[in-house]
């Protein structure tokens, strides 16, 4: 998110990062970023009520799967919440070409993290995952 947010800075910064001042784009940034910074916060406040990592590198740690709270709405809320920080911060940037760029991290976070965190919780849930993968969505 912190290199995606970086490359957003020098995007709107540059020449190709067509800029237009549009009103209130500073404070629907701050909202969206207030927006991703709670769904981010009760993303981890579930793993916290269940006892279980929310360190998303070795998911063999996971002892319990969430899908109570935020967790019924998206299966990735932290991730979900960093995509609403970009949205955010391209917003406070006022830079249209940003809106790419959010969509890139979604593209790979979703191809590099998300996808082997699925596989890693099909391996350690089972049936509980399946039917949570059916019954809830990646994103939103």
């Amino acid at each position: 998110m912190i290199l995606f947010g970086a490359l957003m800075w020098f995007v709107s910064r540059s020449s190709f990062g067509y800029r237009k001042v549009v009103p209130f784009t500073a404070e629907a940034g701050t909202l969206f970023i207030l927006l991703g910074i709670a769904v981010i916060v009760l993303g981890i406040h579930q793993f916290a009520r269940l006892k279980t990592t929310v360190n998303p590198i070795d998911l063999t740690e996971s002892t319990k799967l969430a899908t109570g709270g935020i967790y019924r709405i998206t299966r990735n809320p932290m991730y979900l919440g960093m995509a609403l920080i970009l949205v955010g911060w391209g917003l406070h940037l006022d830079s249209l070409v940003n809106v790419v760029c959010v969509a890139g991290f979604v593209v790979l976070i979703t191809q590099w993290q998300i996808k082997p965190e699925e596989a890693a919780l099909r391996a350690l849930f089972g049936a509980e995952y399946a039917d949570y993968c059916a019954s809830v969505r990646r994103w939103l």
